[in-house]
């Protein structure tokens, strides 16, 4: 399956692998749409990944701060973040 696609910008890389592969945060136009876009290239390649418009990058934003601001920093304590989220879901 292939589609179109325009890198409009590349915002900043994330992460980078020894074998080249990076994680990058770049702002692609798929059709007439513009996204923020999160996935890992290698060579021009993309791999799996996510987009979001600007009210879900906002949104993200706000948790990730909201997150990192309460010292919720262990990456290994999954439960914790699991239980932040839920508990900070407005939607629920």
């Amino acid at each position: 399956m292939s589609f179109n696609y325009t890198i409009k910008e590349t915002i900043g890389i994330i992460s980078r692998k020894l074998n080249g592969e990076t994680l990058e945060l770049k702002i692609i136009r798929y059709g007439h749409y513009e996204k923020f876009d999160l996935r890992r290239w290698s060579d021009n390649v993309m791999y799996k990944g996510i987009t979001l418009n600007m009210d879900e990058l906002k949104t993200l934003k706000t948790l990730l701060n909201q997150y990192l601001t309460n010292d919720n920093t262990s990456l290994n304590d999954s439960e914790t973040f699991i239980n932040y989220s839920k508990s900070n879901n407005k939607k629920e």
